[in-house]
C-alpha cells in the first residue's frame, strides 16, 4: 500500500471549456480512465491511496463538493473505496472478488427510495417529479445523494431531464418503475425495520412517561432519554415528534423543555399555580405558556382593575413582588405590552410606567371593575 503523489495527475487534466456535461461527470470519466490505465501499466495497484480530495480539487480548480460527487459515483462503479480517517483507495472494477466493492451504496438506497416515492405518488409516464430538494426532504437523504440517484435513473432510462419552463429543468418519468432484486430486498428490510421502531420503541417511551410523571411535569431531554434507552438521537427525536402529534407531550423552547400533557387519557388536573396555565375541566386541552406571557396577562388585569389611561402603574420591582416572579420576567412582559401600545415608559425625574390604552382581551369581570 502506497500513497500516489499528486504529480502523477498533472498530465492530461480534464478540459471543462465548451462542454455540455457537468463538471462532476467530466471528472468522473477522467478519474475512471486514469485508474484503468494506471492499473494496466502498473503505475498503481489495488489498495493504493489517492491524494486527498482537497488536493485534487485544488489541482482541478473545482469545489470539493463537485469532486466528492465524482468520487462517490466512481465508488459505485467499483474504482474506489473509502475508509474513514484513512482516505480513498484504488480498486479494480474488473476484479469481481474484491471485498471492497459496494453491494448497496447510499446512492442505491436513495434510488430505491425515489422509486418507492414515485409509486406512492401514483405518477405515470410523462409526469413531472417534484424538485430534487423536495425529494431529498421526503426521503430524508442529502441533496447531493438524491441528485446522483436521479442522474442514475436517467442513465437507466426511467427518467429524463428536460426544460418545462424557461431556463428551468426538471425530471420526468418516461418508463414504468421496476425494482431489481437488491432494491426489493432493501425496501422490504427497511419497511420491517421502520415498523419495528415505531411500534416497539415509541410504546416503550410512552409507557415510561405515563408511569413515571404527573401531568404538567417536565420530562427528561431527548439526549437523556437516548442514553437511558440506548437509542440514537435521531430515533428519539422521531418518537418525540410522534408523541407530540398524539397529544402525549408538548415541547417549548429554552428552560421550559418538554412537558407531559396527558391529553390521550383525559385526566387533567386543575390549575394550581399562576404559571401553570393548565385546564379546569377534563374536556379541555392543557395549554402551557411562558412565565412572561402569564405575567403580561396579570399586568393587564391589574391595569383594568386599578388604573385609568394616563395613570402611573407599579414599578418593575413592585410587579415582581406582587406576581412572585423575577424582575427579568416582568421586564419582558412590560416590553411586550409596550409593543402592543398599552404601556409607555418615561425616563427622567417624572419617569415611570404609564398606561396609554386599555386592552380589549381582558375578561369582562375586570372591565366591569375598572369602569365602576
Amino acid at each position: 500500500m502506497r500513497k500516489i503523489p499528486l504529480a502523477k495527475f498533472n498530465k492530461n487534466l480534464p478540459n471543462f471549456e465548451n462542454q455540455t456535461q457537468t463538471k462532476d461527470k467530466i471528472i468522473l470519466k477522467w478519474l475512471c480512465e486514469w485508474v484503468q490505465v494506471a492499473l494496466d501499466t502498473g503505475d498503481a495497484e489495488e489498495g493504493d491511496i489517492m491524494p486527498s480530495k482537497q488536493e485534487l480539487a485544488e489541482l482541478l480548480k473545482v469545489s470539493s463538493a463537485t469532486l466528492q460527487n465524482a468520487i462517490r459515483h466512481a465508488e459505485d462503479l467499483g474504482y474506489f473505496y473509502s475508509k474513514q480517517r484513512l482516505g480513498t483507495f484504488i480498486s479494480d472494477p474488473k476484479n469481481k472478488k474484491t471485498k471492497f466493492k459496494k453491494s448497496f451504496s447510499k446512492k442505491d438506497s436513495a434510488k430505491s427510495e425515489i422509486k418507492n416515492l414515485i409509486v406512492d405518488l401514483g405518477l405515470v409516464e410523462g409526469s413531472k417529479l417534484p424538485s430534487s430538494r423536495v425529494i431529498a426532504r421526503e426521503i430524508s437523504t442529502s441533496h447531493n445523494t438524491v441528485c446522483l440517484a436521479l442522474e442514475t435513473l436517467v442513465e437507466e432510462g426511467f427518467l429524463e431531464q428536460r426544460f418545462y419552463k424557461k431556463n428551468e429543468k426538471s425530471w420526468f418519468l418516461v418508463q414504468e418503475i421496476e425494482h431489481n432484486t437488491n432494491e426489493k430486498k432493501y425496501s422490504l428490510s427497511r419497511a420491517v425495520k421502520n415498523k419495528t421502531l415505531a411500534e416497539i420503541h415509541e410504546k416503550t417511551i410512552k409507557n415510561y412517561i405515563v408511569n413515571n410523571f404527573e401531568i404538567g411535569a417536565k420530562i427528561p431531554t431527548t439526549k437523556e432519554l437516548s442514553k437511558m434507552f440506548s437509542l440514537s438521537i435521531k430515533t428519539l427525536s422521531d418518537i418525540m415528534q410522534s408523541l407530540a402529534k398524539k397529544g402525549v407531550i408538548s415541547s417549548r423552547r429554552g428552560k421550559y423543555g418538554t412537558i407531559y400533557v396527558g391529553h390521550h387519557i383525559g385526566e387533567i388536573k386543575s390549575e394550581k399555580s399562576l404559571f401553570m396555565s393548565g385546564v379546569r375541566s377534563k374536556t379541555q386541552t392543557p395549554k402551557f405558556q411562558y412565565r412572561w406571557e402569564n405575567a403580561a396577562s396579570e399586568i393587564k388585569k391589574y391595569i383594568f382593575k386599578n388604573c385609568e389611561i394616563g395613570d402611573k402603574t407599579l414599578t418593575v420591582q413592585e410587579f415582581s413582588e406582587k406576581l412572585n416572579v423575577s424582575t427579568n420576567t416582568v421586564r419582558r412582559a412590560i416590553k411586550e405590552l409596550i409593543n402592543q401600545g398599552f404601556l409607555h415608559i418615561q425616563r427622567g425625574r417624572f419617569g415611570g410606567i404609564y398606561v396609554t390604552d386599555f386592552p380589549e382581551d381582558v375578561p369582562k369581570t375586570y372591565k366591569w371593575l375598572a369602569l365602576n
